[in-house]
């Protein structure tokens, strides 16, 4: 048996955030090569502490993320975006050629069109997270 919710819109834009920093915090932490345990120790706080601060699961406060981030040796940046609109999106998409079809293929595509869609995957992806 499976449920379906919809979640407010503002709902999912915070669950997302929490979601994306505590997924950067983990990325960072292994690529400084820390353990949850040194970074307990440096800012005196329990492990479970530090596991549930980089879950992406916890709404952490900025002093909480500005502490985490100076144990690892570093500094937080904030940069705000404007929310592409369906416009926008739909205008990307027709400009960029995301999909492209060649009769010489049974489904229509070919590797370089493959190529080509993920490479424009990845710059959307770049331009708007």
């Amino acid at each position: 048996m499976s449920f379906q919710f919809e979640l407010d819109p503002r709902d999912e834009a915070s669950a997302t955030l929490v979601a994306e920093v505590g997924k950067k915090l983990q990325r960072h932490c292994v690529l400084k090569g820390f353990s949850q345990n040194e970074l307990a120790e440096k800012l005196g706080v329990n492990r479970s502490h530090i596991s549930r601060s980089l879950s992406g699961f916890n709404n952490l406060t900025l002093k909480t993320l500005a502490e985490l981030a100076w144990a690892m040796d570093c500094r937080v940046t904030l940069e705000l975006q404007d929310t592409p609109s369906v416009s926008v999106i739909n205008d990307f998409v027709a400009s960029s050629n995301i999909i492209a079809f060649n009769s010489s293929s049974p489904h229509g595509h070919t590797d370089t069109d493959n190529q080509e869609q993920s490479a424009n995957i990845e710059l959307y992806e770049q331009a708007y997270g």
